[in-house]
């Protein structure tokens, strides 16, 4: 028998289960690309840079890995938050007196 305020659960769909596949593949895969592109970069600039041009070089290869850096920073930044909301979560439901 179930709860009459009990809501039904139903297993998720298959589009709902490639939704999250795709979802949880994305920003990982863009951050791999763009430390790619990052190094690739850096191969190709260093083999063309020419003996005047060694400023312009630097501007774009800071650019370049403070581009980097701001993606792995965010990310670092958003597994520490949701860490710890998991962790005020958790706190939370141990210190809920049960009935």
């Amino acid at each position: 028998m179930t709860d009459a305020g009990a809501a039904l659960s139903y297993p998720p769909s298959t589009s709902d289960k490639v939704k999250a596949f795709v979802a949880d593949l994305a920003r990982p895969f863009a951050i791999y690309v763009t430390s790619a592109s990052a190094s690739i970069a850096t191969i190709v600039i260093a083999m063309r840079i020419t003996a005047m041009d060694f400023s312009g070089a630097a501007i774009f290869m800071g650019a370049v890995f403070s581009g980097v850096g701001a993606l792995y920073g965010s990310k670092a930044w958003e597994n520490n938050t949701q860490a710890r909301q998991t962790a005020v979560i958790e706190v939370a439901k141990t210190t809920t007196p049960t009935p």
